[in-house]
């Protein structure tokens, strides 16, 4: 006897606490988890802050996914620091920072984003500021190329008016800039004007430059006089209004054919690796957020997967955006990842491998399990039932429960019948009923229960290990 008193000493010590909380049952289906059409189980971590108290405007993820740049404020005083950062979105770190002050009452000032270059080398953005407020309050805007690969990461002014014709005399109004939709061209439109033989000035004239964010280069282009185009429709492509219809400007070539494509303004709500889930504002009724005293939020963002929607686990959320009217999210590059705004600062939440939990979601589905996902599910399931046997001796004499009913017996300390059963494939008990905790001689080496599986027999042991017997090929089911 004295030899049998440690371990089961130690076994009692260990399952004193109570059984943890059971997974989620078949029958309430975990919101955390998404099913794709392809099969693929997928788990939506908790959001997660990147800043504090940043007043982000906007942000963006270079083409890689491994950085995000964002542009916001700072209020110091009577001064507003306005800056734009990239942070390694893996640890939050920041890596560079480009920045400017303004007063306070300057609420025109600021960073606007145009991208990042393919390359993922360089930042474009816009900066808007005064000059000198006591000259002139017309306001300046530079388009800079900002080079991240440098050890001291400096910046470049987009410089539109020195590749002007050569005829232009007086440069007018600020230059616009539409970037394409890969980030690789920006279309500059320039007004300019010239003068006629009288040395008088003429109308205002549009030039249309094409600047290669790669190369630092720049070209003018030859649109026809009346055409007007502020869009891309691809890549490669001005989107052109011309004589009443619309036509492509191919910037490589500079030919003009019909319009056959659109750029797709949908892109960033569809994860790139998981084609079929897609990223869902819904907002909230703004007196439903008053009338709840301010706990509602006035809108959420869901991961909702678009095809297949008969079957359950379509829907997840990605996160709560409290007061953001326009959260701005996205997927990452990697389609493994959703960024999104809350009140002035970024959020992230990632969909990730789920945990041991998944098989049972899958049997729930009716998707047939492998014989390695069953085993697995056996295993699990017996870690659970271990326990539960010995809270029962515990509260029995330290009588094991009788071999009857033994799921009914059981029960209490499980809250859930899910546990019993691997598909078609029961708990069988294997201890005769009633027998004594005391009793057991070689706990490590006796059958307390098992899950007969196709492939495998898993085993409980009665001192609370489980170990997966794999069957012969010839002896499978």
């Amino acid at each position: 006897m004295p030899l049998r008193l440690p371990w089961i000493a130690c076994l009692l010590l260990a399952l004193s606490q109570p059984v943890c909380a059971a997974p989620a049952a078949p029958s309430d289906l975990r919101s955390d988890i998404l099913y794709t059409s392809r099969g693929e189980f997928l788990q939506v971590t908790p959001m997660h802050a990147l800043t504090l108290n940043a007043h982000i405007q906007q942000f963006a993820y270079e083409p890689l996914g491994i950085e995000v740049a964002f542009a916001g404020f700072e209020i110091q005083g009577d001064q507003t620091i306005h800056f734009v950062k990239t942070m390694d979105v893996r640890n939050g770190h920041e890596i560079s920072r480009l920045s400017f002050t303004a007063p306070t009452t300057d609420h025109a000032a600021g960073f606007t984003f145009l991208g990042w270059s393919p390359s993922s080398k360089y930042l474009l953005v816009m900066k808007r500021f005064l000059p000198d407020p006591q000259i002139s309050a017309e306001y300046k805007e530079e388009y800079l190329r900002w080079d991240l690969t440098a050890i001291s990461p400096s910046t470049t002014t987009i410089d539109l008016v020195s590749h002007l014709p050569s005829e232009a005399k007086v440069v007018e109004d600020n230059g616009y800039g539409v970037p394409s939709p890969n980030r690789h061209w920006i279309h500059f439109t320039q007004p300019y004007k010239t003068l006629d033989a009288e040395g008088k000035l003429g109308e205002p004239i549009q030039a249309h430059i094409l600047y290669d964010t790669e190369r630092d280069t720049y070209r003018l282009l030859n649109l026809p006089p009346k055409s007007f185009s502020l869009q891309w429709s691809d890549e490669n492509h001005l989107r052109l209004r011309l004589d009443d219809t619309f036509q492509q400007f191919d910037v490589t070539s500079e030919k003009i054919s019909p319009l056959l494509s659109e750029a797709n303004s949908d892109t960033a709500a569809t994860s790139k690796q998981y084609p079929d889930l897609t990223l869902e504002t819904e907002y909230r009724d703004q007196n439903d957020v008053k009338d709840s005293g301010g706990h509602l939020d006035s809108c959420l963002l869901w991961i909702r997967r678009t095809s297949g929607a008969k079957k359950p686990l379509g829907v997840a959320a990605a996160g709560l955006t409290p007061s953001a009217d326009n959260p701005q999210a996205v997927w990452s590059p990697t389609g493994k990842q959703v960024a999104f705004l809350s009140q002035g600062d970024l959020y992230v939440t990632n969909l990730v491998a789920p945990s041991d939990q998944i098989p049972s979601e899958k049997l729930a589905l009716g998707v047939t399990l492998t014989c390695a996902e069953e085993r697995q599910l056996a295993s699990v399931n017996l870690k659970r039932i271990g326990p539960a046997l010995i809270q029962y001796a515990q509260d029995n004499n330290e009588n094991y429960p009788p071999s009857a009913d033994i799921n009914e017996a059981i029960y209490p300390y499980l809250k859930t019948r899910y546990l019993f059963q691997v598909g078609s494939h029961p708990f069988v008990y294997l201890l005769p009923g009633g027998t004594s905790l005391m009793k057991i001689d070689s706990p490590a080496e006796t059958e307390q229960g098992m899950i007969d599986l196709p492939c495998a027999r898993v085993v409980l042991f009665a001192d609370g290990h489980v170990k997966v017997f794999t069957k012969p090929l010839s002896l499978r089911e």
